[in-house]
């Protein structure tokens, strides 16, 4: 459905997408769809207005932020039930590492914007930055 809806605009908006990326498919996996194939569709037309002339992938950074966070929204609640990587370490350990997890992922889907990310974790920029050095999180270069 996905190929045949990117096919679909790119005629509409004269784009060369191929795909969608491997993270937009695993979220796309993980969601209910309470829309059906409307709701996919309509996603995946949102995405193709964002997406460059010689851009071939349709990424999960194409989709609006409103969408982005409905569809991320329920992945994430699914993901917080999943103890299994915490067995054999302290509470300590345990907490420590799904904080450095979770901010990590509020960076990469706000695309290392500081204040959004921040507003999604629910805490103030001074202390994601804060919690960044504790926790050695550097920007990679290849990032604006």
């Amino acid at each position: 459905l996905c190929q045949h809806f990117i096919n679909k605009y790119n005629r509409k908006f004269n784009s060369v997408v191929s795909n969608i990326s491997t993270e937009l498919e695993s979220i796309f996996m993980n969601y209910s769809w309470p829309g059906n194939v409307r709701e996919l569709e309509n996603i995946i037309e949102s995405g193709m207005n964002f997406v460059d002339q010689n851009e071939e992938i349709l990424d999960i950074e194409h989709i609006p932020r409103y969408i982005r966070d409905k569809l991320t929204k329920e992945t994430k609640d699914v993901d917080s039930y999943s103890l299994s990587p915490y067995k054999n370490v302290t509470l300590r350990e345990a907490i420590q590492d799904f904080e450095k997890k979770t901010i990590m992922a509020a960076l990469e889907n706000n695309n290392w914007h500081m204040t959004n990310a921040a507003e999604d974790l629910g805490i103030l920029r001074q202390n994601l930055y804060h919690k960044m050095k504790s926790y050695s999180i550097q920007k990679p270069h290849n990032k604006n």
